[in-house]
């Protein structure tokens, strides 16, 4: 009895794994499916992207010069 019993009990394991991998494949492909629609969707335009990017967001401040006396370790 206990045989039979297990052995039913791996028969199923063995039908849902049968299903159960092709739905997690298909489900993964939908999601990557999903993300890319949802990037396209709404795309930023091209142009306020690299502005943004390119853009300081601190204002630079010009270099100065700056002299340095030589040193009298070079003699």
């Amino acid at each position: 009895m206990y045989g039979q019993l297990k052995q039913a009990g791996a028969s199923v394991v063995r039908q849902s794994k049968f299903y159960l991998v092709p739905a997690a494949v298909i489900a993964g492909w939908l999601m990557v499916v999903a993300g890319v629609a949802a990037q396209l969707s709404q795309p930023a335009p091209l142009q306020a992207s690299i502005e943004r990017v390119l853009t300081p967001r601190h204002p630079v401040e010009p270099a100065t010069l700056i002299a340095t006396a030589p040193s009298d370790s070079h003699r």
